[in-house]
């Protein structure tokens, strides 16, 4: 059997209410993609789908209506451009703004801290575990949405002998209920960005 493609369907593929379709999540790596696979990811839309691609909060993709019959070729065709991972929503499939790679208001490079805990989430097995979200702004602003992770990070600094040095201050237990109540995050302590 193809184990990729049976932990794709099992964590990126939901069935529509519309008989005989299903929706498939596209996993994006903290929502960075290339031209190539921009372009890629149309032409699926297109062939397979019915030609809507939409950008989930998790900043991965959804495509919508494909027949069931063509997921197999769906997944191929995201293997050829480098986007059939599974584990969409899973603890490693984390939600990261580019921090101070793009935006003057962040003080830490969340990316670097989004890569390292993709990194180590990874191990884990635990299914309860894995169904965690971690989520990390690069700055006190919440476009990582790191008030609603189960694990949540925000840039900020701290004086050290004078200096200015990046923090992140760590928050644990957001998220919402099953009727879409949201909880924030509590905040639990500073870590070094280093």
């Amino acid at each position: 059997g193809n184990s990729g493609y049976d932990a794709w369907l099992e964590t990126n593929v939901v069935e529509q209410r519309q008989t005989g379709y299903a929706a498939a999540i596209v996993r994006v790596n903290q929502g960075n993609l290339t031209g190539d696979q921009f372009r890629g990811i149309a032409r699926i839309a297109a062939t397979a789908g019915d030609g809507t691609v939409r950008v989930t909060i998790e900043q991965n993709l959804l495509l919508t209506f494909i027949p069931l019959a063509r997921l197999p070729q769906v997944y191929a065709a995201l293997g050829e451009i480098s986007l059939a991972d599974s584990g969409a929503r899973a603890i490693d499939d984390v939600v990261t703004c580019p921090g101070a790679y793009s935006c003057n208001l962040a003080l830490t490079k969340t990316m670097n801290l989004g890569a390292a805990l993709s990194e180590v989430a990874r191990e884990y097995d635990d299914p309860l575990v894995k169904r965690l979200a971690i989520k990390a702004s690069g700055c006190p602003n919440s476009c990582g949405q790191h008030w609603i992770g189960d694990i949540g990070f925000y840039g900020n600094a701290r004086k050290i002998e004078g200096r200015e040095v990046p923090y992140y201050q760590m928050l644990l237990g957001g998220g919402f209920d099953s009727e879409g109540v949201v909880r924030f995050g509590l905040a639990i302590q500073s870590v070094p960005a280093r």
